[in-house]
Formats: structure tokens, sequence, C-alpha cells
């Protein structure tokens, strides 16, 4: 679950394919990209059973770990 407010700023969120998120070469931990693909925001962090960094989809409200 994200929630994101400001009263004089806005946040745009990148449209990018599947294929557009992985020639991603070098995102960073926290990084945001809405996948146009399958419909979901992806967030470029790790769960915390291990210690490799990946696109988790969230199509849901809930963690990345589940």
């Amino acid at each position: 679950f994200i929630a994101l407010e400001c009263k004089s700023k806005g946040f745009t969120i990148n449209r990018l394919t599947t294929l557009q998120i992985n020639a991603i070469t070098n995102p960073t931990e926290g990084m945001l990209v809405y996948d146009i693909n399958i419909n979901c925001l992806k967030v470029y962090s790790k769960k915390h059973t291990s210690n490799t960094f990946e696109w988790h989809c969230f199509d849901f409200q809930s963690c990345p770990d589940n």
C-alpha cells in the first residue's frame, strides 16, 4: 500500500512495457514504474528472505513478502 500526498506538487509514475522495465540497466532500490502489459505498479526492492533485488508487482494491497 502506497500513499502519496502533497498540496503543491504532482507525482507521475513512468508507464513502461515489461520489455522496457527489464531493459533498465541500473535500477535503484525503491524505484517505481507502472507495467502497462500486466497492469501493476512495480517496485524495485528485495524481500526480507532474499539478498537479491527484483521488480515486485503491487497488484493488490499488500507487502512484497506475500
